[in-house]
């Protein structure tokens, strides 16, 4: 009597943990049983742990899609299973960008949609999810006379503006910040200060107040850079070949970037924008996108 009572407690047991979302192997596994996030599944079904792929996860708009969950990503403050919204290379470029192959290189990248000066938009979908944390990398290329911050057709010099050459990452509607890549003139000591990096041996122009601390920058050019070069010995904002004293681009989590947001969007964010961004034509200047990544994740 007394091993059928252990029997049937541990049965109750194993039900009311399943239901509890202790551990529950079909959480995010069966669109019947989709996760609220991504960190919902990977908390609640174990063997879920370190197991990257497509899961199931309701929307706050109640849609049950699939999701690419990187499991066990350590970034941030606890977040450890993000939802991956954007893996951008030279190949599959979004819309808004083009994709081209840089003279007499192999290289593939991702240029802006044009040839004016002006900031190029690509939108990646985020509506429905909940999120406080985005995590992302951003890899590059200088090509010609990249400003940094200097933007030299830029007016206003706010965030909806031409504010830099190189990458600008926001989200929601007005926008809001999230992280810049900007390409500075030159790596070296050249002495057009007002178009290096900021943090550089010849600081350059600092950048607007929206960004922040929130931004890296580098240059690809070792000494003083032509129009029609394309630098692609020194990659942008890898964190390797920073010249000494110059800080932004020597932080340990280069190429990687972490924002926690003020408040959980609620859902209410239906895109993730990137733009690139360059202050003169492209046959003077651009900054090229090799390589991105963009997760989003909920920390409850």
């Amino acid at each position: 009597m007394f091993k059928y009572c252990f029997a049937v407690l541990l049965l109750v047991t194993a039900a009311n943990s399943a239901i509890l979302g202790k551990d529950d192997p079909l959480l995010g596994i069966a669109q019947e049983y989709a996760g609220k996030s991504c960190a919902h599944i990977y908390d609640n079904n174990l063997a879920t742990r370190n197991k990257s792929g497509l899961y199931w996860v309701k929307l706050t708009t109640n849609e049950i899609v699939q999701v690419h969950c990187e499991m066990g990503l350590s970034a941030g403050l606890k977040t450890i299973a993000w939802a991956k919204i954007a893996d951008i290379d030279g190949y599959s470029c979004p819309s808004g960008w083009e994709p081209t192959t840089i003279p007499r290189s192999a290289k593939r990248v991702c240029k802006g949609n044009g040839e004016i000066a002006g900031c190029y938009s690509a939108h990646f979908r985020v509506n429905g999810h909940n999120f406080n944390e985005v995590y992302g990398k951003v890899l590059g290329y200088q090509k010609g006379t990249t400003t940094g911050f200097n933007a030299y057709y830029s007016k206003k010099h706010d965030i909806d503006d031409t504010y830099v050459d190189g990458v600008s990452i926001t989200y929601d509607y007005p926008r809001q910040h999230l992280w810049t890549y900007a390409s500075g003139y030159s790596a070296g000591t050249y002495n057009y200060r007002s178009y290096n990096c900021p943090c550089s041996s010849s600081s350059g122009q600092t950048p607007p107040a929206f960004v922040r601390d929130d931004y890296y920058c580098e240059a690809g050019c070792p000494g003083a850079p032509s129009t029609t070069t394309y630098y692609t010995d020194n990659m942008l904002w890898d964190g390797k070949d920073c010249p000494v004293g110059n800080s932004c681009c020597a932080q340990p989590e280069m190429p990687y970037f972490y924002r926690r947001l003020p408040i959980a969007t609620n859902g209410t964010v239906g895109a993730i924008e990137v733009r690139i961004c360059q202050d003169t034509s492209f046959a003077t200047a651009a900054a090229l996108v090799s390589e991105m990544q963009i997760f989003i994740g909920y920390d409850a």
